[in-house]
């Protein structure tokens, strides 16, 4: 138990984190199911993100652009590759970067226009 602000005795509530952990677990499985349409496991991610604070910058920049766009977002869904040559068509970046990060760009979109609430917060402390 604990205290509460007046001094009172309270219970732990333990059931919401239970719950939350359970669905984060579930959010994991799903996106998880979703990322092998695309051929990418949680495995390939860390080769993927970016590291530099430039080379992140530059990326939510791209992900940003591509959730705005529901085109290039349908595109990705539906044809499971990511739209280079319309993406550097109407943003600014180096294709360099958006190969190297495809991985990676490609993840973002799917959390950030999926139904993963846990997950997305992730993405947006960088507020993409």
């Amino acid at each position: 138990s604990q205290t509460d602000r007046d001094g009172n005795e309270t219970e732990f509530d333990l059931e919401d984190t239970k719950s939350t952990n359970y669905d984060l677990m579930l959010e994991i499985e799903s996106l998880s199911d979703e990322l092998k349409q695309f051929k990418i496991s949680f495995f390939d991610l860390p080769k993927a993100t970016p590291k530099s604070q430039k080379t992140k910058t530059a990326c939510f920049a791209v992900i940003k652009h591509i959730i705005q766009n529901t085109l290039l977002v349908n595109e990705i869904k539906s044809k499971g590759v990511l739209p280079v040559k319309a993406i550097l068509g109407s943003i600014k970046t180096k294709r360099k970067i958006i190969e190297r990060h495809r991985l990676y760009i490609i993840t973002a979109v799917i959390i950030l226009t999926g139904d993963y609430e846990y997950i997305s917060e992730y993405f947006k402390e960088k507020e993409v």
